[in-house]
């Protein structure tokens, strides 16, 4: 196992395809566009590696499954964590290739959770009551932009962190939406990560305790879906099998369930 300079972290780029769990993330991490760090079973030509999406704390499994040194080096390298300043909290990859090789090799003790990948349907999408005609009386809806950004971040709560180092780092490789009532955030939709090259971006999506079941998280991500359209970009939405409320928003706005995922950690 060698961990890749950031120089050649498109050497990987082969091993993610947009039909990985949280594609957007570890490919932000191979773009250069969010900090990461890659591990490989070699330095060039890569086979199958370890991608370390580090604000989000999460990692990804790619590649060759039948990569024995690869394998091999796993578990030591997962079991410390792979140094970063948050501590990490599992990893996803394709179950069904990786499934069976990864139980073999951490001897069944990983903790296996389930997650939902969905892919929007535009046409569906685009059907739904425009979202400027359906603002309540006394909110607003902002850009996160200039100094709004960092205004907007300081409000969402701890342990839901921004991803972007600041807000010339957001703007520059995303951007999000929030709706206000007064001084005060009630909903907000943002790029958690973006891959430019392939047009992907993953929407974040946080609403306050005191605006919930107002509608006001189907507004503002209505209005980030329709911007990332503008610009080209296919918004994708990931979730935790056991979030009803997520998978409800999902689908009210156009979202179409791909198929469940594995999240995968060690035992603690």
């Amino acid at each position: 196992m060698t961990e890749l300079e950031a120089a050649t972290f498109p050497r990987v780029s082969h091993l993610l395809t947009p039909v990985q769990p949280l594609y957007p993330l570890f490919a932000s991490v191979v773009e250069g566009r969010q900090r990461g760090r890659i591990f490989a079973d070699r330095a060039t030509k890569p086979e199958a590696a370890l991608v370390c999406h580090i604000p989000g704390r999460i990692y990804a499994v790619c590649g060759n499954p039948a990569n024995r040194g690869f394998l091999s080096a796993l578990p030591a390298l997962l079991a410390t964590g792979p140094p970063s300043e948050t501590a990490w909290w599992g990893f996803v990859t394709d179950a069904v290739a990786w499934g069976a090789p990864l139980d073999i090799r951490f001897a069944g003790t990983l903790q296996k959770g389930r997650g939902i990948s969905f892919d929007l349907h535009p046409e569906t999408f685009r059907r739904r009551p425009d979202w400027r005609t359906r603002i309540p009386v006394g909110y607003e809806m902002r850009g996160m932009t200039g100094d709004l950004v960092d205004v907007t971040a300081a409000q969402l709560p701890e342990g839901f962190p921004f991803p972007w180092e600041s807000a010339d780092h957001f703007t520059a490789n995303g951007f999000g939406l929030a709706l206000w009532r007064g001084d005060e955030v009630a909903s907000i939709a943002f790029a958690y990560a973006g891959a430019v090259q392939s047009g992907h971006i993953e929407i974040a999506i946080y609403t306050a305790e005191a605006h919930r079941r107002r509608g006001c998280a189907t507004l503002a991500c209505s209005t980030f879906i329709e911007h990332a359209l503008d610009l080209g970009m296919t918004p994708t939405w990931h979730c935790d099998a056991g979030n009803p409320g997520s998978i409800a928003l999902a689908t009210t706005l156009g979202f179409q369930r791909r198929g469940e995922h594995t999240m995968y950690s060690l035992p603690e």
